[in-house]
């Protein structure tokens, strides 16, 4: 799956190269971030619009940071996307999507009537 993530057609191909078009940065996933993708897309059985809802959420303050990096003449600009600014994203995706009870949403004195 890893292999599948990471290939030219997926989100992170497409993010990295949004980042070098567009602030001349070169976007560089750190492999337990990758892993980390990886898992939750298996665990989760994530398509290609969550996995983008996930690198958005997570790059998100990124985006700020290639803004502020000095320019460099002759050294690549590179930015570093560790497991620590993917693994916030991942969790809170998995909250947003968790399946919920039907019957949370029913009031507590009604919920015997559900049994």
């Amino acid at each position: 799956m890893r292999d599948v993530i990471s290939r030219k057609s997926s989100p992170i191909y497409k993010i990295k190269d949004e980042f070098k078009r567009n602030y001349g940065i070169n976007l560089i996933f750190k492999g337990a971030a990758i892993d980390a993708l990886a898992s939750a897309s298996i665990e989760m059985n994530l398509g290609v619009r969550s996995l983008n809802s996930i690198l958005n959420s997570a790059l998100r303050p990124s985006y700020g940071r290639a803004l502020q990096l000095p320019s460099a003449s002759e050294e690549e600009r590179s930015m570093t996307i560790t497991l620590a600014d993917i693994q916030p994203a991942i969790d809170q995706f998995k909250r947003d999507n968790k399946e919920r009870d039907p019957r949370d949403n029913i009031p507590e004195h009604l919920q015997h009537l559900w049994s």
